[in-house]
This record gives structure tokens, sequence and C-alpha cells, in this order.
């Protein structure tokens, strides 16, 4: 029933407070315009290094996705907890100390993402050619290849999701902590938020938070899924391979521009609960 009313105050909080989406809806439009540029120069370019400085860009979307979840924090919580960070002694810190637990999430993140990208590779078939990233999203599919999907995909999206469910809650923790130790003069947020976290799993009398966040598992799995499928199979019947590839990134940062704002207010609900 707790989770339930979790559910029902997100979608009330997100109803009434709709800047919530608007970070992530800017994120997803920076998204979508990289990659609409990436697969224009894919497609036009024979070369196989055909996206000049890609190091600086990766780069430069990493500063822009921790910016927009930093801010993305502090809304939630204002919006929550109805309260701002008065105090600025300590706010070059809180900025340090959540970029070190972003730049964890995001390495996590990289080497799941490696790895899908070598069973997608794996299973092209025209492992040569410079589309052979996206070939195996073509509706081409064997009961060997159907199989391989399905068993890499339950690992993938297990990962992704118990990863991210670990790192927001880390992140938003420590906002919740340290918003204390400002008032108090207290520090050690990051380790403290750290231990908090980990102790979630062994207090006993931690039972209603933990059907919480066990609902909000599910529910993200079931996101996750979806955004695996699209990520990886044909989904829509378009026989170009490009255009397939950009319809179905778009749809799938739309799926998760209306999702990250619910799971970071349900998350923090549940945190600050």
């Amino acid at each position: 029933m707790a989770a339930i009313n979790l559910f029902k105050t997100s979608a009330y909080l997100l109803r009434k407070n709709p800047m919530l989406f608007l970070l992530p809806s800017i994120g997803s439009v920076i998204s979508i315009v990289f990659e609409a540029l990436f697969v224009i120069e894919l497609r036009n370019n024979d070369n196989q290094n055909y996206y000049p400085y890609s190091d600086i860009v990766i780069l430069l979307l990493f500063f822009i996705s921790y910016t927009i979840a930093y801010f993305q924090l502090f809304i939630a919580r204002k919006v929550i907890l109805k309260t701002v960070f008065i105090t600025k002694n300590y706010y070059i810190v809180i900025v340090i100390e959540l970029l070190i637990i972003y730049s964890i999430y995001a390495l996590a993140l990289t080497g799941i993402g490696v790895y899908e990208n070598d069973i997608r590779k794996s299973l092209s078939s025209v492992k040569s050619d410079r589309f052979s990233l996206y070939i195996s999203k073509v509706n081409t599919y064997d009961d060997h290849t159907i199989l391989s999907v399905i068993s890499s995909g339950i690992t993938i999206v297990l990962l992704s999701v118990i990863i991210s469910m670990f790192f927001n809650a880390w992140m938003i923790q420590y906002v919740l902590i340290e918003a204390q130790n400002i008032s108090s003069g207290g520090r050690y947020s990051l380790f403290q938020s750290l231990k908090d976290i980990l102790s979630l799993t062994i207090q006993e009398n931690a039972k209603v938070k933990k059907k919480d966040i066990a609902s909000l598992f599910i529910v993200t799995m079931l996101i996750s899924i979806i955004g695996f499928a699209l990520t990886n199979m044909a989904v829509f019947p378009i026989a170009d391979i490009l255009s397939l590839y950009v319809l179905q990134f778009v749809v799938l940062s739309i799926v998760g521009a209306i999702y990250s704002p619910f799971f970071l207010v349900y998350l923090f609900l549940t945190f600050s609960s």
C-alpha cells in the first residue's frame, strides 16, 4: 500500500511541477541532435573514422548530462522539501563530491554499454561493414540469435537497473545529508550517504523502504526492457538501418525524458520520508 501511495504522490508532484520534465527533455533533445549528426556523418562518409573529435564530443556530453542531473537533483529536492540551500560555504564541495558519484556511475554504465555493443557486433552478420553496429537490429533473427539476445539482455537489464537505482539513491541520500550537515556544520556526507545506502539492506526497521524500492525496481525493470528492445531489436518495420536506429533512439529518449523525473521523485520521497 505504501508503494502505491508513493506512486500516486510522485505522479501528483510531477503533474503539479512540470518543470521537473524540463531538464530531462533538454537532455533528450541534445542527445537526439548529436545522434542525428552522428548518423548523417556515418551515412555520408565511407571512412571508419567518420566522426571527428569523438573523444571531445563524448567528454562534452558527459558534462552536459552531469549538469542536467545536478540541477535536477536540487530542483526535485526543492519541490519535495520546499527548501533551498542558503549557506554557500560547501557549494563547491557539493559539486565535486556529486561529480565523483556521477563519474563512477557513468563509468559503470559505460562498461555495460561496451558489453552491449560487443553483443550486438557479435550478432551482426556482416562484421566488417561500418554499419555492423546497427545491422543486428534488423528483423532477420533466427532462433539462435533470439536466444542470444534474450540471455544477454537479462544480464544487461538487471545490471543497468541495479546500478542506476544504487547510484541515484546514493546521490539523493548525499543531497539530503549534505543539507543537514550544512545547517549543523557537519561534514563527511559522501561516505555517510554511501554507508546509509549500504546499511539499508540489513536494517530491520527499513522494511517499508525496502518494499518501496522493490516496487520501483520492478517498474524500472519493465522500462529498461523496453529500452533494451529499442536499442537492440528492430521494433518498428523500417527497412533502412540508420533511419530505424534514429527513430528508435528518438522513442527511447522520449521514454527516458518522461520516466526519469518520476524515478527521481519516487526515490526522493522514499529516502526523505
